[in-house]
């Protein structure tokens, strides 16, 4: 909550995230005939599922996540391994422990971890997740997966990822929309973007603060172009 409003972000799941955006577009329904939602990463998960819903009339998914919360874990701790030098092999058994891990807690067992043939640092780290990822946000959020309701959404859908993000992976998310959604749909892959839609190197995480460019030009071209001709038909 904030200010006078209720509620408590200790326990905060992303429904609760939803339900929060739900107030506002009912609000704007008040005022507007049409009324959608753009949404960045788990804001774009939420435009999905209150499109599934039917209660939006458009949905402009940025680096939206389709796959489960565990998918998306995974593969960008995977990235992570390799881009700081760990083997193939290191990097293989680290993500099977963590996967089990994340079984665990999605289940609320104590987890028994079985850290053999890694190196300490990791060990370390993932004592240190179990310690941070138990809590009733994560455990929502690993067991989290819209792409069974994707059926459902009759809205007309934007959907944009970067070629190399390496948050939400943008083969495997625009993938998984494309084979999906039923409605009227835009699949765009961004190329050379990032996970905030900027041109980048590698698109790692640790670039993001050395880049001056705060979004591509070309992204907020093909928003408003899509806008206008769902509109206006210009």
């Amino acid at each position: 909550g904030f200010g006078d409003s209720t509620g408590d972000l200790v326990y905060a799941t992303t429904e609760d995230f939803k339900n929060d955006a739900l107030a506002g577009i009912e609000l704007l329904r008040e005022r507007f005939c049409h009324v959608g939602v753009l949404g960045h990463s788990e804001g774009g998960t939420i435009g999905l599922m209150l499109a599934a819903e039917k209660k939006v009339d458009f949905v402009v998914s940025l680096a939206g996540a389709v796959v489960s919360g565990k998918q998306i874990l995974l593969e960008q701790n995977r990235w992570a391994l390799l881009q700081a030098g760990y083997s193939e092999d290191i990097t293989k058994n680290y993500c099977r422990v963590l996967e089990g891990l994340f079984d665990d807690i999605e289940t609320g067992i104590t987890p028994k971890l079985n850290v053999q043939d890694l190196p300490p640092e990791l060990e370390n780290n993932l004592k240190s997740v179990w310690t941070q990822a138990n809590t009733p946000y994560m455990r929502y959020f690993l067991s989290m997966d819209i792409s069974s309701s994707l059926a459902d959404i009759t809205c007309p859908v934007l959907a944009l990822n970067g070629t190399k993000d390496r948050q939400v992976d943008c083969e495997e998310n625009l993938g998984a929309l494309r084979e999906g959604l039923a409605g009227a749909k835009r699949i765009v892959p961004v190329k050379g973007v990032n996970h905030l839609f900027q041109h980048c190197d590698t698109g790692d995480v640790s670039e993001y603060k050395e880049i001056e460019e705060t979004i591509a030009p070309e992204v907020l071209e093909t928003i408003v172009a899509w806008l206008k001709e769902l509109y206006t038909g210009s």
